[in-house]
């Protein structure tokens, strides 16, 4: 029984762990499109 509540809470830690991952990707993905766009933009004044 303990083995099982065990896996469970191990289980339940990944899932939280997938989330927080899930999360800190997105936000990486749109700085760097926020980054890119600043660039084209900075791009465009020089031109």
């Amino acid at each position: 029984m303990s083995n099982k509540q065990d896996l469970q809470k191990a289980l339940d830690a990944l899932a939280e762990a997938k989330k927080e991952t899930t999360k800190a990707v997105s936000k990486a993905i749109e700085n760097s499109r926020q980054v890119r766009q600043e660039q084209t933009e900075t791009q465009s004044r020089q031109d």
